[in-house]
């Protein structure tokens, strides 16, 4: 028998995210948006024992899938993680309330709206630690603030979406940055936490952090991670053009060595969409990329292993970069700043 696999899967999801954290038949699920058949993959990975199910903050993109799965009964999902958001008013969101409140009173699963910097090692299991780094106590209990003149300034949705670090056998491997923003970062680095990591999920799928400086915030956040990989988990087929082109210079000049990828492949490099070949970008290791079928993908699904003992992530950047310096017009993310 091999061994028990422990990995970070960051799925390609289009305008989403969604990560699977594994240990063996364990797993932990950091947000599931609408569209996406998580269930499915997992059955078909011998790996249906969902430990926690957590949902970075109330946006559709976000929690727009979690019906489905708290629904499926291919899967187990032992425990529920959000935080509150009375701003949050989505047909999608109030239904995922009523959802959760019949299971829990059902005891069909447990819950908890305590997803802040308190929470770290709550969420830990086999392998897998967990930290959330932000929002911290006093912005959780706070909550959202957007009335001017809040002794603890203004903090949107977005601002309140919960960061979180993911270490596999104590590597510090991949760092989920959700949506937070130039508000919710700012709160970070006056905390002083330690955010380093191999890979680095983007906030906000490479859009506006609504700071002063777009660049500047993508600097610094990204100097403060230090990643060997920064992936940017977008979708082409909308209207967002992503990753924005400021976000990326930020990230260049902090990072100038590290693999800069796209889950999908971003207007920027490509006007016309193409046709991947069967070897080429999308799927990796059975775990699926919703890019694939719709000729859409870049790096598509990103691998973070550490079954080994051994970081390794795949596609890799000669992987990778094959495919863009072959069929991509205008890659940005192999472009000097």
């Amino acid at each position: 028998m091999g061994a028990r696999e422990l990995q970070a899967v960051v799925l390609d999801v289009g305008h989403g995210n969604c990560a699977v954290i594994r240990d063996g038949k364990e797993a932990l699920i950091v947000d599931i948006p609408h569209g996406i058949h998580v269930a499915e993959t997992l059955a078909a990975q011998d790996c249906t024992e969902i430990r926690h199910l957590v949902f970075s903050h109330a946006d559709n993109d976000h929690v727009g899938g979690a019906s489905q799965l708290l629904s499926d009964d291919r899967v187990s999902i032992d425990k529920v993680w959000l935080n509150t958001d009375v701003k949050k008013t989505t047909k999608k969101f109030i239904d995922l309330l009523h959802q959760l409140n019949n299971l829990v009173r059902a005891k069909k699963i447990k819950l908890s709206v305590n997803l802040n910097s308190a929470a770290s090692g709550d969420l830990d299991f086999g392998r897998v630690s967990i930290e959330v780094i932000h929002p911290s106590v006093s912005r959780a209990i706070a909550g959202q603030a957007t009335a001017k003149g809040h002794p603890m300034g203004e903090m949107t949705t977005n601002g309140m979406s919960a960061v979180i670090r993911v270490l596999l056998a104590d590597r510090p491997c991949v760092l989920l940055a959700g949506d937070v923003d130039s508000a919710g970062f700012n709160e970070i680095a006056n905390e002083e936490t330690v955010l380093n990591a191999d890979v680095l999920v983007f906030p906000h799928h490479g859009g506006h952090a609504y700071g002063p400086s777009d660049e500047d915030f993508a600097s610094r956040f990204t100097r403060s991670v230090d990643p060997k990989v920064v992936v940017f988990s977008m979708g082409r087929d909308i209207s967002y053009k992503n990753p924005d082109l400021n976000i990326l210079r930020g990230v260049r000049r902090a990072a100038p060595k590290a693999h800069i990828t796209c889950t999908q492949l971003s207007k920027h490099c490509q006007v016309e969409d193409i046709t991947p070949g069967s070897s080429e970008a999308g799927e990796v290791a059975g775990w699926p990329s919703l890019a694939k079928s719709k000729t859409l993908c870049c790096a598509g699904t990103v691998l973070v292993d550490m079954t080994d003992g051994k970081f390794t992530y795949t596609p890799n950047r000669d992987e990778h970069h094959k495919f863009i310096n072959r069929r991509i017009e205008d890659p940005q993310c192999a472009t000097e700043t």
